[in-house]
């Protein structure tokens, strides 16, 4: 076997090839448009149905859920790409696809519609194509519904733009109605799905529970205090408060008034009686001088007449007897006290003391000042402490009834919150059933009866790529492995010898001539 020598393939050997193996090419060309041809008229139709959701961010509905707001809220910035990314991933949710299913049933997904199911040819051509589907070697029991949900993911896409808050959903089906159909349902589903996500279950009915047992609450609190303002018989606690504390306060300036007056009074008193104790009861108002001693005159008779009885005496008893020195000592001592007394005596008259008798007056004048104030400061001083019980009272009522007045308040506040929140619970629900939301259709679903799939342009290219390549492939090996030596450069270089010429032959080959 003689070994070809590899040169570099022009465009002259290339149009060699393909004329040496031209029937070959040709049939492979025609064969490859025929299947084209086929491949277009009898692969199923496909096609498509596009809807367009706007996306308002920042809000995840038109209100925010009334269970959100029970406590302290706190605002959350989120991104424009977490919202999408969100919305995308509901989209693209098993359970969304699910509910798809059973809306519209397992075989309308799987089968099509029976008005608009294909005929003929595409007819067989889908339900072998559908019969290969459904065999699963490895679970055979999948249900219909399974079935029809792993279908439906894949025909449906969904698509976002950067910075863009518009989202676009794709569906491919047998028909355009079918198409249509399915994302009408897919677009009703998501948006049941998105009010249901945003808002919490059973809200409305917790609110309006909450709200009647605070209504009873309130009724309670309000009639406690009404009660308790008509026990206290008074109109308004804080002008009762005032009156007493002015009442308080006047006995309270009356008995420091007092208090000062009496020690005023009892400073005056022992002022008083101190002057009183250096006072003289009585004063000397009268004396009158040149009076005879009426006394002495008497006592000198008197001494006269001892004198002469002590005389006459000794004369008869003697100088020496006892009675004679006893009547002699008489007169000497009455004698001695003449002596003592003057001759003339003073008359003296006395009377009271005028100043000890005013300050005696003033003295009893405020002792009864005193025992007055003594006696207002003690009635003061009762009936300061009976104000107390009064006072003490009056501010247990005070405390009783500002306490019910803070559950009142604290029950209007927690019934009105609950209504705001009731009101707004119902707000939801309407919006829920109107299907109001943060997602509006910008684009309801199309109905495009051109199909997408197949693409004649595209399987005509495919094919026509196919015989192109596939022509010089066919060429190419056909001619690699015939070993004959069909050019004279063949000949020269694996021969060693030199071409003459050449005589073409009918079919168009040459007939080389060496020597």
């Amino acid at each position: 076997m003689l070994a070809r020598t590899q040169r570099p393939i022009g465009l002259h050997e290339i149009v060699q090839v393909l004329s040496r193996h031209r029937s070959r090419v040709l049939v492979w060309c025609l064969v490859t448009l025929v299947l084209s041809l086929l491949a277009l008229v009898l692969l199923p139709r496909n096609y498509e149905s596009e809807a367009k959701l706007f996306l308002r961010l920042g809000r995840e509905s038109v209100t925010l859920d009334p269970t959100a707001t029970t406590g302290t809220t706190i605002q959350v910035q989120e991104s424009r790409e977490n919202q999408i990314n969100s919305t995308r991933e509901m989209l693209k949710s098993r359970g969304l696809l699910e509910r798809v299913v059973e809306k519209l049933g397992a075989e309308t997904i799987l089968k099509g519609s029976p008005d608009s199911a294909p005929t003929g040819i595409s007819a067989l051509v889908s339900g072998v194509m559908h019969a290969m589907a459904s065999v699963n070697v490895f679970s055979p029991r999948v249900s219909r519904e399974e079935l029809a949900v792993g279908k439906l993911s894949k025909s449906i896409d969904v698509t976002s733009a950067r910075n863009s808050s518009v989202i676009n959903i794709a569906c491919t089906a047998k028909t355009a109605k079918l198409a249509q159909q399915i994302m009408q349902a897919f677009v009703d589903a998501y948006q049941e799905q998105h009010l249901a996500a945003n808002r919490t279950a059973g809200s409305l009915e917790f609110f309006a529970t909450q709200a009647t047992e605070l209504k009873q609450q309130l009724d309670a609190a309000i009639s406690n205090l009404r009660d308790a303002r008509t026990q206290s018989s008074l109109v308004s606690i804080p002008v009762a408060q005032q009156a007493l504390q002015s009442h308080v306060t006047e006995v309270e300036a009356a008995a420091l008034a007092a208090a000062s007056s009496l020690a005023s009074s009892e400073a005056s008193i022992a002022s008083l009686r101190k002057a009183l104790a250096d006072l003289p009861a009585t004063l000397t108002t009268e004396q009158t001088t040149g009076f005879s001693n009426v006394a002495a005159d008497s006592m000198r008779q008197e001494l006269f007449k001892a004198q002469i009885s002590a005389r006459d005496l000794e004369a008869k008893l003697g100088a020496e007897h006892p009675l004679v020195k006893i009547a002699g000592e008489q007169p000497r001592q009455s004698e001695y006290i003449l002596n003592a007394q003057s001759e003339e005596r003073k008359q003296t008259t006395s009377g009271m003391n005028p100043t000890r008798q005013s300050l005696e007056l003033e003295l009893e004048r405020e002792e009864v000042l005193a025992a007055s104030v003594r006696a207002k400061a003690s009635a003061l001083k009762e009936q300061s402490a009976e104000l107390q019980t009064p006072m003490r009272t009056l501010n247990e009522q005070e405390v009783q009834i500002t306490e019910l007045e803070r559950q009142t308040a604290i029950a209007e506040a927690n019934y009105r919150s609950y209504r705001d929140h009731l009101e707004q619970a119902r707000i939801g629900e309407a919006l829920e059933a109107n299907r109001i939301s943060n997602v509006n259709v910008i684009q309801p679903p199309s109905l495009v009866e051109r199909p997408v799939s197949p693409k004649p342009l595209l399987v005509l290219g495919v094919g026509f790529l196919a015989a192109i390549l596939g022509s010089l492939g066919l060429a190419f090996g056909s001619d690699h492995y015939d070993k004959s030596l069909k050019t004279a450069a063949e000949i020269e270089s694996q021969l060693g010898v030199r071409v003459l010429g050449s005589i073409p032959r009918a079919n168009g080959n040459h007939v080389l001539l060496n020597h």
